[in-house]
């Protein structure tokens, strides 16, 4: 969850931009109609600048680094639960990557799985999503809108962008393929409906074809640790230790 935020703050920056635009269009004859919106793109640094000292290393860099320590702490705090008041699940995991942590194998043993986050990070952009956050007032007004009515529109497309929030905690609950799945759907239908407009060809391909790339590519990987993937991706065992062969005092 903690890296999905990342994509919770650019999301919300979209959003902001949006408003902010529906906002300024009225304003005729000053050039804060342009200048507002670029200063008020700085306001979030502050908060994420105040922040910054804030946010935990990480903890397979940590182990990597000889700093065991501090990565079970990182360890402890992220999942801390009044279920676990032992941190078991955290002394577990710390384990694991004590028992195993190497950046370089990413390029060497897990080849395919870097191959497979590639194509996620890459699949989504290729989708159209960008092209509509940023162009979707240039395509409303090509239907006849009013640049109020489309800067609208847009602002309201991009707000529903809030959903992630829902969505995020969900994961490793109901598992990724599917909430990367059927968005990939729902794009490829809302092509469709725009196929006047000629770029979409493009991302109407593409998206179907990252809709059968990660169905039938994509593993499922909830609830699975890095140190645990081997299998799912037909890679040799590479796991030192297992979670269930590690024994814990309370």
């Amino acid at each position: 969850m903690l890296g999905a935020t990342v994509g919770i703050a650019l999301e919300l920056g979209y959003i902001c931009a949006g408003w902010v635009s529906v906002g300024v269009s009225t304003w005729t004859g000053t050039n804060m109609s342009w200048r507002l919106p670029f200063i008020f793109q700085f306001i979030p640094l502050v908060p994420v600048l105040a922040g910054y000292p804030f946010i935990p290393e990480s903890p397979r860099w940590l182990a990597s680094q000889g700093r065991s320590a501090e990565a079970l702490d990182v360890l402890t705090s992220l999942h801390a639960s009044s279920k676990d008041v032992h941190n078991r699940f955290s002394r577990t995991e710390h384990r694991q990557i004590e028992a195993q942590s190497s950046w370089g194998s990413m390029f060497t043993t897990y080849r395919r799985r870097t191959l497979t986050a590639a194509l996620v990070m890459f699949g989504y952009p290729l989708a159209g999503d960008y092209f509509l956050a940023t162009y979707g007032p240039g395509l409303f007004s090509a239907f006849g809108y009013s640049t109020t009515k489309s800067l609208i529109f847009q602002a309201a497309w991009l707000t529903l962008l809030l959903i992630n929030f829902i969505v995020m905690p969900l994961i490793d609950r109901v598992g990724r393929k599917v909430l990367i799945g059927r968005p990939s759907a729902n794009i490829m239908v809302t092509g469709i409906q725009l196929l006047a407009v000629e770029p979409y060809f493009l991302f109407i391909f593409l998206t179907l074809a990252n809709l059968i790339l990660f169905v039938l590519y994509l593993p499922e990987t909830k609830n699975v640790t890095l140190e645990e993937m081997a299998a799912l991706f037909g890679e040799e065992d590479q796991v030192a230790v297992r979670k269930e062969d590690i024994h814990l005092e309370d």
